[in-house]
């Protein structure tokens, strides 16, 4: 190889390098906002539905205790 060839070769692999530096510079703007944006409103939203089956879970116990109360002072 010629001294031309190095140099060729040598920028190519700078544009290789600037190029995977760009990419994983976007890879670490969408993690970044994909861990501060998205994953607070999907916790936000999991609390919301953990709170509603809470509420539902206990009307069923207090209905349950009601039919069994029920019955027991019935006999």
């Amino acid at each position: 190889m010629n001294e031309q060839d190095l140099q060729e070769k040598y920028l190519e692999v700078l544009k290789d390098y600037s190029n995977i530096d760009k990419r994983l510079a976007l890879l670490e703007q969408n993690i970044y906002t994909i861990q501060h944006n998205h994953l607070a409103h999907l916790e936000a939203d999991v609390r919301s539905i953990n709170t509603k089956f809470n509420w539902a879970v206990g009307v069923v116990f207090v209905q349950l205790i009601g039919i069994i109360s029920f019955l027991i002072f019935k006999m």
